[in-house]
């Protein structure tokens, strides 16, 4: 019984080492494809802060520009907050990052979730 199973595999093993690194090429080049494919809605964008209007200067919004399809979006707008800053947006367009003043005239780092609208502020302290 046990030599009759030797032989088998002695016959068979060359198919099976074929069909599992085929397997695993189909694998790897599936996961390489959906993460290709995955959507990033803002990668190439152009980021930054401007004011709403002329008359009221101290609203600002968040805006991303899409230079390859001349495409203006809206991201976040920004309450009594100047345009004098810098903004940037992940590029699967879940988080916002801004930076903000504080009272000593030093920056701090602002980023805030779009989906779940919480924000954390992170170089504060220094």
């Amino acid at each position: 019984m046990k030599k009759g199973f030797e032989i088998y595999l002695q016959r068979y093993r060359w198919f099976f080492l074929l069909g599992i690194v085929l397997l695993s090429i189909g694998l790897f080049f599936g996961l390489q494809t959906f993460q290709t494919t995955a959507p990033v809605h803002y990668s190439g964008w152009l980021t930054g802060i401007m004011p709403v209007s002329k008359e009221n200067p101290n609203d600002s919004v968040l805006v991303a520009y899409d230079p390859v399809h001349n495409v203006t979006e809206d991201i976040l707008k920004l309450e009594n907050y100047t345009a004098n800053n810098y903004g940037a947006v992940s590029p699967n367009g879940r988080y916002a990052a801004y930076t903000q003043w504080k009272t000593d005239r030093n920056r701090y780092l602002v980023v805030r979730s779009l989906k779940e609208e919480t924000t954390r502020e992170y170089f504060r302290d220094v």
